[in-house]
């Protein structure tokens, strides 16, 4: 029984890579990386990760399985033990104290940043990514090789795309090696020493003697060549290893003398050879790169480790350069990315531990940022020497200073960047502005030019508190200037008089420096440094001598509203205070000026507003929770709480609207987002809900829209949140989208998605006429994945939009570089990009195109036929209904669910979502290894779905068929079917983009069925 069906991978952050191939035998070559288990079936179906950015949006993982080298379940794995002799690890604060400031009032110490720019980085990259590698920007990070699987050149479907790939990267100077599995295929270790695999190796050195000699191939990289943690009881184990890469050696030297000749490595050290047959000193003698997998996650080790583990390899590895293989993600049980930050303290730790290079793995999971890091770094002077360098007027600068300080009071944080010139700029960035501002002095209009500057590894301190006087904080500019100028890093400290003050704090004292300037055309005497947690919110705040002011102005008010909004709607709480022109209001008193805003909008009245000292309420307390004031209520109810605020000098506990109570703090929400919506607006709007801020937002309700064919921004957004959510978890289109109580069809939505994204660009708020736009005839393309940046995506969606306005009718794709994006994935990215601009009231810099997306899934359901049940409800040999782990799952599962749709919703889902797929025939497991493996096959997928089904009482049986998947590749497959009412559901949970009777991975019209069982009989 064959069964082969890829896993879903999510591919947002396409950048650095491993690469597996997906075949049928050994005759096809079969590479199933070590540092990745095999994943195989119809294609790579990709779905979007959590990240920080849009090309990040949350969305469950794809089906991987990934051994990356140090998860060796089945093997061995005492990393404690194993690595005690590499010492005491270092904590992060130790092991990065050099890229903060030293001790000295005057002196730095900087980032060796040689090693790195000098260093040789790798990617290992899958078969179906290659379309979507910017060879480019892989040049500018300083990648100068990528390890290519296999498969890409084995298999005529991806014939044309290698060779492209290959002339391309070949164009750009970037070496390719191709990627073998040696002894792991189809799932199966092979055991070099043994004679009955001597057929095996010889087939296995002609096959990579054909690979080698593949033009723009320049070398091999060697996976699995290892045994599986039992080396020590085999006969000539580690000889075994060395006498099959010398083999290697000595057919790629033949053919190309200059070719690399590398392998991926375990990384357990002294015991590596005895449980492996890796011998890192013997192996030296063949190979002209070793490539240890040092995955931390995966040992739940931390950076230090990386680079002890490095250390000792490199010792042994006699003279044999060394590129450390780095993982990516948290670890095979977390495929959360990590950081770009902290991946680039990850290489820096391998670097400065004596490894020549390093290898990521994997493409796909990835923080995209990592690559600016790289390219920074590679790049120092990028952007300084252009025709157009890119430079800033103090005076932007100044502006910048402001707003950023009044974000920082407001939320008690740091943002994410600041925007200048409509350029963002990270917080390292603007810190180097900010210390060239204060270096130049407050007068000069020279203006600053752009740096790309790192953000700092691990920000560290003391408990400052203190004040700093004129000398000494344009001093502490000044040696940020020269830091940052030298090391392309912006500092974990600056050394000071009172101590290290840290990175964050070191932005909020620049902040308000120059927001001192920018208010009153000179340098303050002092700053004061607290200290303050900027990530911790409720902490105070210190501002630079604020001036005095007899009134507060309604924009200030309004502008104020805006941030109490964001901060509640992120809280689901009040802030502590709220500061306006330098001043720090408690809440109550920002009451007062709400309201007294409120009614003099009303007026027309733009007269300053003198604040009050208000006391906060006694005793917060109402009975009002949701519920809607009309204009003329709203506006009565600010009348009759300012008479008691002025009489009582205290805000009211509640104030009483038809004989409901609002409380205080909701008083606050519902007043703050009228002044938040006349800010957006200039009018006040026409009704505001009351709701309760511990319950979620209601945005504040604007006027009737008299055109109902005409849509506004905030609209279309709305509908895009909505959509994207549908998507992910879907994984289709829904049918249609309804926008202010008008149902549209999805290219009417595509439509407007891509005028809201041009007019977003353009700060054009006018709203958007809906026009008749029918669906696409054939929705095609082959750009799965890849990441589009800003200039693309609005250039993309300018020639969209013409095509539509021309035919009236949805395109069946969009061309970029060659490569087409399907009508589906067209209309997710552009969905996420709007959902982006709504959370962050700006366009994302870039966008992922994610595959895997359909306009619907196909229905397969088969009418139940009045067969007897029993034999659907009880145990077989590889089904255990009565296991009781089986027994206990199924009723958590279906805890509280009241028909059987639900419950076997949740059991597939749960199998769906927890499960990874892994190669091999027939039955392997059962149902409860399957369950206590989390992997199998789609054979042992279907045992534990039927298990769980029948021990909830719900009859299930196994399906069999010859199915052709979405790649066109036509296998026996099966899935279950579960009884719901009088139809059997398919339910096969191999595949993300599958759900409960819907099935995306394979064609269900072509499907030839060659049985249903009640006992699989195999």
């Amino acid at each position: 029984m064959l069964c082969m069906l890829l896993v879903c991978f999510a591919l947002l952050n396409t950048n650095v890579i491993f690469a597996q191939m997906n075949a049928t035998s050994v005759d096809s070559f079969n590479n199933t990386p070590d540092s990745s288990y095999g994943n195989y079936g119809d294609e790579p179906i990709s779905h979007p990760e959590n990240t920080t950015s849009l090309t990040g949006d949350a969305c469950p993982t794809g089906k991987a399985e990934s051994d990356s080298g140090g998860n060796v379940v089945d093997d061995y794995l005492e990393s404690e033990v194993q690595y005690a002799a590499y010492g005491n690890q270092k904590n992060e604060s130790q092991q990065y104290a050099a890229y903060g400031e030293a001790a000295g009032a005057g002196n730095y110490t900087p980032v060796d940043l040689v090693p790195y720019q000098n260093s040789t980085g790798a990617l290992w990259v899958r078969y179906w990514s290659m379309d979507a590698v910017n060879l480019e920007e892989l040049k500018a990070a300083g990648i100068t090789d990528i390890f290519l699987d296999s498969e890409a050149l084995t298999n005529s479907k991806y014939q044309n795309s290698s060779a492209r790939f290959l002339q391309n990267a070949q164009e750009s100077g970037i070496r390719v090696s191709v990627w073998v599995n040696c002894f792991k295929p189809n799932s199966t270790w092979i055991d070099p020493a043994n004679e009955s695999s001597a057929t095996y190796i010889t087939d296995l050195l002609s096959r990579i003697g054909i690979l080698t000699g593949r033009a723009g191939i320049n070398g091999v990289h060697l996976d699995y060549i290892r045994y599986p943690g039992n080396a020590y009881q085999q006969v000539n184990g580690t000889t075994s290893i060395n006498s099959f890469v010398s083999r290697v050696r000595d057919v790629v030297k033949a053919i190309k003398p200059d070719a690399l000749i590398s392998a991926a490595l375990m990384p357990e050290g002294a015991v590596n050879a005895y449980y492996y047959g890796q011998n890192y000193t013997e192996l030296a003698n063949y190979l002209d790169v070793l490539v240890p997998m040092i995955y931390k996650g995966n040992y739940n080790k931390n950076t230090s480790w990386i680079g002890s583990v490095t250390n000792y390899i490199v010792s042994q590895s006699a003279g044999t350069p060394v590129w450390t293989g780095i993982l990516t993600y948290q670890s095979d049980n977390n495929l959360t990315t990590i950081g770009a930050d902290e991946l680039f303290g990850d290489v820096v730790s391998a670097l400065k531990n004596g490894a020549d290079g390093y290898v990521l793995f994997r493409y796909g999971l990835l923080d995209e940022g990592f690559f600016e890091y790289s390219s920074a770094m590679h790049n120092p002077t990028a952007g300084e020497n252009s025709n157009n360098p890119i430079s800033f007027s103090p005076g932007s600068i100044k502006d910048a200073a402001s707003r950023v300080k009044e974000y920082i009071e407001s939320n008690q944080r740091l943002p994410n960047f600041v925007t200048i010139n409509n350029r963002q700029l990270n917080m390292s960035e603007y810190l180097y502005l900010l210390a060239k501002v204060l270096e130049l002095n407050s007068g000069s209009n020279t203006p600053v030019a752009y740096k790309k500057i790192i953000e700092p590894l691990a920000p560290m301190g003391d408990p400052v508190n203190g004040t700093l006087n004129k000398s000494e904080y344009l001093d502490i500019a000044s040696r940020l200037v020269k830091f940052m100028d030298t090391n392309l890093i912006a500092p974990n400290f600056a050394s000071s008089s009172l101590g290290k003050i840290r990175f964050e704090n070191l932005v909020y004292s620049m902040s308000r420096a120059v927001d001192f300037v920018n208010k009153n055309n000179q340098l303050p005497n002092f700053v004061t440094v607290l200290n303050i947690d900027l990530s911790t919110p409720g902490q105070g705040t210190a501002p630079v001598a604020p001036p005095t002011t007899s009134g507060f102005s309604l924009s200030s008010i309004q502008d104020a509203a805006s941030r109490v909004n964001e901060f509640i709607a992120s809280n689901q709480k009040l802030p502590n205070f709220v500061t306006i022109n330098q001043q720090q209001l408690p809440m109550s008193e920002y009451l007062y000026l709400l309201l007294k805003a409120t009614l003099q909008t009303n007026t027309n009245n733009n007269n300053p507003i003198n604040p009050q000292t208000i006391n906060e309420p006694v005793n917060s307390t109402g009975n009002m929770e949701n519920g809607t004031l009309t204009k003329a209520q709203y506006l009565d109810l600010a009348q009759k709480i300012l008479q008691f605020m002025e009489t009582n000098k205290q805000a009211p506990n509640f104030a009483t609207h038809n004989q409901a109570r609002i409380k205080y703090e909701n008083l606050i929400y519902a007043y703050t987002r009228i002044m938040d919506f006349a800010k957006n607006n200039n009018q006040l709007p026409h009704t505001v809900n009351i709701i309760n801020i511990q319950g979620g937002t209601a945005p504040v309700n604007p006027p009737t829209n008299n055109n109902p064919n005409a849509f506004t921004l905030a609209s279309i957004q709305d509908a895009a949140t909505r959509v994207k959510t549908f998507i992910e978890t879907n994984q289709k289109l829904p049918n249609y989208v309804t926008i202010n109580q008008k149902q549209l069809n999805m290219s009417e939505y595509l439509y407007l998605l891509l005028k809201a994204t041009t007019q977003t660009n353009n700060n054009n708020n006018n709203p958007i006429n809906h026009q008749n736009i029918t669906e696409p005839t054939n929705s095609t393309g082959n750009m799965e994945t890849g990441t589009l940046n800003k200039a693309q995506y609005l250039d993309l969606a300018q020639r969209i939009l013409q095509f539509m306005e021309t035919n009236k009718q949805a395109p069946n794709f969009a061309t970029h570089n060659q490569a087409r994006i399907k009508y589906e994935n067209l209309i997710y990215a552009y969905t996420r990009i709007m959902d982006f601009a709504k959370n962050n009231k700006q366009l994302p810099n870039t966008v992922a195109i994610i595959g895997g997306i359909s306009s619907s899934g196909s229905s397969l359901t088969t009418p139940y036929q009045g067969e007897g049940l029993n034999q659907y409800l009880v145990a077989t040999q590889n089904c255990q209904v009565n296991n009781a782990q089986i027994q206990s799952l199924s009723a958590s599962l279906t805890s509280g669910l009241n028909n059987n749709w639900d419950k076997a919703e949740a059991i597939f889902n749960w199998v769906r979502n927890n499960l990874r797929y892994e190669f091999y025939y027939n039955t392997k497991y059962g149902a409860v290894n399957t369950l206590a493996n989390r992997s199998g096959n789609c054979v042992d997928h279907t045992h534990l779905v039927v298990a769980l089904s029948r021990a909830a009482g719900i009859p299930a049986r196994y399906a069999h068929g010859d199915c052709t998947f979405n790649s066109g590749s036509t296998y026996g497959h099966v899935w279950a079917e579960i009884l719901i009412g009088n139809q059997w559901y398919a339910a096969d949970a191999t595949s993300y983009s599958n759900s409960l009777g819907i099935i995306n991975s394979w064609n269900t019209a072509t499907v030839v069925m060659k049985g249903r069982h009640s006992n699989l009989p195999w």
